[in-house]
């Protein structure tokens, strides 16, 4: 259990690896964009990425969570989400719903990019979801997933996309994306 697990790893981001991922069972302080609140009940996937990319582009930034987003939504539907589409800039929806939701935040030393956490939620085995916006797990669309399955999925995807982001921005997963995300 974490206050959050993006938080943490912006707190020790010195001491993380580049690749490290903290992991949560669940978070008493969980938060999305614009300091909203993500609830963080057992029963989802909780976790922060950090990354560390070598002569980034600061331009590139935006596109790190495009490159998780697709990773999230590629990996739901090959769970049997097939009606996971993203929600621009950093949701991800079923049926309406949220599902997941990304938040990223770039971490500077000394006025310089040192890298990038990126943290994600997944609701994935609650069987009610307490939330003043409509919201939906996979167990609630009848998908029976192990959390530990679908980060592997996730992280191999985004593992995939990451260098090629590095190098080249959204351009990287530009064709991908716009053929999953019209």
């Amino acid at each position: 259990v974490l206050p959050s697990t993006n938080t943490y790893a912006y707190e020790n981001f010195d001491t993380l690896a580049d690749g490290q991922i903290i992991l949560a069972k669940t978070q008493t302080a969980g938060r999305g964009r614009l300091k909203r609140v993500w609830l963080s009940q057992e029963g989802g996937l909780y976790f922060s990425l950090v990354v560390k990319p070598q002569n980034f582009k600061i331009d590139f930034l935006g596109s790190l969570t495009q490159a998780m987003a697709l990773s999230v939504c590629k990996t739901l539907q090959e769970l049997g989400a097939k009606e996971a589409v993203l929600k621009w800039p950093n949701d991800i929806l079923c049926e309406g719903k949220k599902i997941c939701g990304i938040l990223s935040q770039a971490v500077f030393k000394e006025g310089e990019l040192c890298g990038v956490v990126i943290g994600v939620g997944v609701n994935i085995a609650q069987e009610k979801i307490d939330s003043p916006k409509p919201a939906v797990s996979l167990k609630m669309l009848g998908i029976e997933a192990k959390k530990e399955d679908a980060l592997k999925e996730i992280i191999n995807r985004f593992n995939i996309y990451y260098p090629q982001v590095c190098k080249q921005g959204f351009k990287a997963i530009k064709e991908e994306f716009l053929k999953d995300f019209p």
